[in-house]
């Protein structure tokens, strides 16, 4: 019971500054293990939104979109709008479920939504 405790501590400290959002791969080298990342997607509390990167349903905010995004698309930062928003430029917020706009590292073949395939949250933000 404690190492369950410990496991999801360590998954809202990770999680939780991204809007949720974190990587398996990062999971596991702060000692979660399969076996408890797995448990957590059956249970509900981590929910998949592409390979190898989640989002914490109850951890789930604004920037949500944002962070998964960026995480699941590997060497890429943020650029247009996205960045002005980003870095607070006195720009008109884009309305919610608009594009999250990427530069990715050439040769990188990934094409994503601006939600980067995440749910529509339904619980609390």
């Amino acid at each position: 019971m404690a190492g369950s405790i410990e496991n999801t501590k360590t998954i809202v400290r990770l999680a939780a500054p991204r809007g949720g959002v974190c990587t398996r791969a990062e999971l596991l080298a702060a000692g979660v293990g399969r076996g408890a990342i797995d448990g957590r997607v059956k249970l509900g509390f981590l929910t998949p939104i592409r390979r190898g990167v989640y989002v914490g349903n109850a951890l789930r905010n604004s920037s949500t979109p944002l962070h998964a995004a960026v995480m699941s698309v590997p060497a890429s930062i943020v650029s247009h709008l996205t960045a002005a928003v980003v870095n607070e430029f006195p720009v008109e917020p884009p309305p919610l479920g608009s594009p999250v706009h990427l530069i990715a590292a050439n040769g990188t073949n990934r094409r994503t939504d601006g939600g980067a395939g995440v749910p529509q949250n339904t619980g609390a933000r």
